[in-house]
């Protein structure tokens, strides 16, 4: 999951912020312009800097691009709010992974700065998503709306197998058979006892349950 740091002029709004916090964004942070100090970018803070041109600032664009790049070697995206041609032949110049007109939509960005990240740092960008629960294969941590949850291995490769299979019903030895080891000696409650833990972290801050016991069969994810 990725860490983005939004520098604003102002017009990246609450819906464009709510947008990128829903696809996967470890976390994401807005600052305006005249609120950012340079000196505070680190390299190990962030994965991605997308830096929004303004008028004001756009005689200083190259200044401010190389002060950026002094303290950040990580995915670097120029987006531009107003004239989409008039500032795409200057920031082909610039050492930045991409120039994006927001005019084409969050959307849009949204998908280019995952795929400069990807690009970038060579992840597997692979997730598992179901409602409000997000996997990260690549990570092995799950998130319920903002929450991130921890999980250790069996607890991933049972919400795995769960999210690959919503709505159906498992019985304990299916599951036992199909996540853990057959050959090792596992004690008789080991899926009940998964279970509970993992219906603690992913359930009991939430008024919906996702983890179901279907009485006298199994359990299922829904």
């Amino acid at each position: 999951m990725y860490r983005i740091l939004i520098i604003s002029s102002g017009q990246f709004s609450d819906m464009y912020y709510n947008r990128f916090k829903d696809k996967f964004f470890q976390s994401v942070t807005v600052v305006l312009h005249e609120d950012f100090d340079f000196n505070d970018l680190k390299q190990d803070m962030y994965d991605a800097v997308i830096y929004q041109i303004s008028y004001p600032l756009f005689e200083n664009i190259y200044e401010l691009s190389e002060r950026i790049r002094s303290n950040f070697q990580g995915v670097f995206i120029l987006v531009d709010y107003y004239s989409y041609i008039k500032h795409k032949l200057i920031a082909a110049r610039l050492n930045v992974e991409c120039y994006y007109p927001l005019i084409d939509g969050v959307v849009g960005l949204i998908r280019q700065t995952r795929f400069c990240l990807v690009s970038k740092y060579n992840i597997v960008d692979d997730f598992l998503d179901y409602k409000d629960l997000k996997l990260s294969l690549s990570e092995r941590v799950c998130f319920r709306g903002d929450l991130r949850i921890d999980l250790r291995n069996r607890e991933f490769e049972l919400l795995k197998f769960l999210m690959e299979n919503p709505n159906k019903v498992f019985t304990r030895q299916y599951l036992l058979e199909s996540i853990w080891d057959i050959n090792a000696i596992i004690p008789t409650n080991t899926v009940d006892t998964h279970i509970s833990i993992l219906r603690k972290k992913i359930d009991s801050s939430f008024d919906e349950k996702r983890l179901q016991t279907v009485h006298h069969v199994g359990y299922k994810l829904s």
